[in-house]
């Protein structure tokens, strides 16, 4: 699984724009999430979406061994 995160987008000098992210991430096929670690916007959502694929993934992580 691969991701492609623009981090610090609370700070006012942007040097990549969300459209070029977005396009970025749709050439290679990845998914594309801005984030802030500081102000915690779209955190939750990016750990979500890891955890989401990786259980796609590997289903066999997510059944118990009762024997």
């Amino acid at each position: 699984m691969k991701v492609l995160v623009a981090n610090k987008i609370d700070l006012p000098n942007r040097v990549i724009e969300t459209e070029r992210g977005e396009q970025l991430a749709q050439e290679y096929g990845l998914a594309f999430y801005e984030t802030s670690a500081r102000t915690g916007v779209n955190i939750n959502e990016l750990f979500h979406h890891m955890a989401q694929s990786i259980m796609k993934d590997k289903p066999h992580l997510t059944s118990t061994n009762q024997g």
